[in-house]
C-alpha cells in the first residue's frame, strides 16, 4: 500500500515539478549529486569535493518509509549528474522517480556496494580485497540480472573495503558477530548507515561512482575517500569507548532502525513498537511489547521524531518505560553532518542505557 501511494504520488507531481523528457536541463553551474538521506548526501559531500552540491532529497523530520514526493523535492534532481541511493530496500521509490524522470544520471547503490540487500546483512567474512562491483547506468549490478523493481541483489557478497584501517579491532558485540546472521535481524533492516564501520566502508564505492562519472578528477575521489573513511574509523573507537559501559544493555526501539548500531556496539534491540515500517503494531505485537516491559526485561524506549510522539508516550506509560529521543537520518542543526548525527544518537544510548532521568523527549 505504501508503495503504491508513492507510486501515486510520483504520478501526480512529476509535470509540476518539471522533472520530465521534455524540461529543459539547468544552466550551466556547480555540478549536482543527489542523495536521497541526509547522512548519505553527507558522506557523498566528502568524497564528491568542493566542486560539487549534494543534494539530499528527504526533507529532515520526513520518513523515508512513507515519504511522498513533492514537486520541491523532484526539483532537486535537475540537472543530477550522479544519484546515490542507501539501498537495501530503503529508497526503491528513487528508481521509479529517476524513469519517470528519464533520466540518465547513474545510481550507486550504496548497501550493494557492501554486499547488504534485503534479506541479506553485511557479513564480516566477506572477501575484503574484492572491488567494488561494477554498475552500469542505473546502477544495476553488471555481473547478475536483476529485479527491476529494486528487490535485492542476490548472489553478491562484496565490499568496498575504505574503512579497513583499523577493522582488524572488533569492538565486542561488533560487525564480527554476526557473521552468518544474513537473514535475521539485520537482514531486515536497511539502516546500515548506523554504523559508522560500515559507513566508511561505503565511502570506496562512493568515489569510484564520481571517478566513472568525472574519470579526470578519480584519484582526487579516492584519496578524499581514504581520508573520510580514516576519520570515521576514529570516530567509530571513539562510539565503541563512550558506550562500552552500557554493552550488552536491552532497548526498545521505535522501529526496526537500529540493529547495525547495537551490534557494532554490543547492544540489544530487544523489541520495536513498529516492527515493519510503515505499519502499525498489531494489538497482539502491542500486548506482548507491553507484558515484557512490565515484567523489567527492556529497559527503554528510544523514540524519533519522525515516530508519533503521543504512540511512543502511550507505549512508554503501559510498559513501564523511560523515553529517550534518538534519530536515524539527522539533518537539523546539531545533526547535519554524519559525525554530528552519530554522536547525537551514542550520546542519547549512553544516556538513556545509563538510567537518566528523561520522560518527555
Amino acid at each position: 500500500m505504501i508503495r503504491a501511494r508513492v507510486r501515486l504520488t510520483i504520478g501526480l507531481v512529476l509535470a509540476a515539478a518539471g522533472c520530465a523528457p521534455s524540461a529543459p536541463r539547468p544552466e550551466a553551474g556547480p555540478q549536482v549529486a543527489v542523495a536521497t538521506i541526509a547522512p548519505l548526501a553527507d558522506l557523498v559531500q566528502r568524497v564528491a569535493g568542493s566542486e560539487w552540491t549534494v543534494r539530499s532529497v528527504i526533507p529532515p523530520g520526513t520518513s523515508p518509509h512513507v515519504f511522498e514526493p513533492e514537486p520541491s523535492d523532484l526539483r532537486k534532481l535537475l540537472g543530477a549528474r550522479a544519484v546515490f541511493v542507501a539501498g537495501a530496500g530503503y529508497d526503491d521509490w528513487m528508481r521509479k522517480v529517476l524513469a519517470a524522470c528519464a533520466s540518465h544520471a547513474p545510481v550507486h547503490d550504496a548497501a550493494a556496494s557492501l554486499g547488504i540487500g534485503p534479506g541479506r546483512a553485511w557479513s564480516v567474512g566477506a572477501d575484503r580485497d574484492a572491488p567494488a562491483q561494477e554498475t552500469d547506468a542505473h546502477g544495476e549490478d553488471a555481473h547478475s540480472t536483476h529485479d527491476h523493481e529494486g528487490h535485492g541483489h542476490d548472489g553478491h557478497e562484496h565490499e568496498t573495503g575504505a574503512g579497513e584501517p583499523g577493522h582488524e579491532n572488533e569492538p565486542a558485540g561488533g560487525a564480527g558477530a554476526h557473521d552468518g546472521h544474513a537473514h535475521g535481524v539485520l537482514g531486515e533492516d536497511p539502516h546500515w548507515w548506523l554504523s559508522p564501520d560500515l559507513a566508511a566502508r561505503s565511502l570506496a564505492g562512493i568515489a569510484e561512482a564520481f571517478a566513472a562519472v568525472d574519470p579526470i578528477h578519480a584519484e582526487s575521489y579516492r584519496a578524499r575517500a581514504r581520508e573520510a573513511a580514516a576519520e570515521l574509523v576514529e570516530l567509530d573507537g571513539e562510539i565503541s569507548a563512550k558506550l562500552a559501559p552500557v554493552r550488552g544493555k536491552r532497548f526498545v526501539s521505535a522501529h526496526r532502525a537500529w540493529a547495525y548500531f547495537a551490534d557494532r556496539y554490543g547492544l540489544v534491540e530487544a523489541a520495536s513498537i513498529e516492527p515493519v515500517p510503515g505499519r502499525e503494531p498489531s494489538p497482539r505485537e502491542l500486548k506482548a511489547l507491553v507484558t515484557e516491559g512490565r515484567q523489567g526485561g527492556l529497559g527503554r524506549l528510544f523514540t524519533e521524531p519522525q515516530f508519533p510522539p503521543a504512540a511512543a508516550r502511550v507505549v512508554a506509560d503501559e510498559a513501564g518505560l523511560e523515553l529517550t529521543l534518538v534519530h536515524p537520518i539527522g539533518g537539523v542543526p546539531g545533526r547535519s553532518t554524519y559525525p554530528e548525527l552519530m554522536r547525537f544518537n551514542a550520546d542519547a544510548f549512553l544516556r538513556g542505557l545509563s538510567g537518566a532521568a528523561e520522560r518527555r523527549p
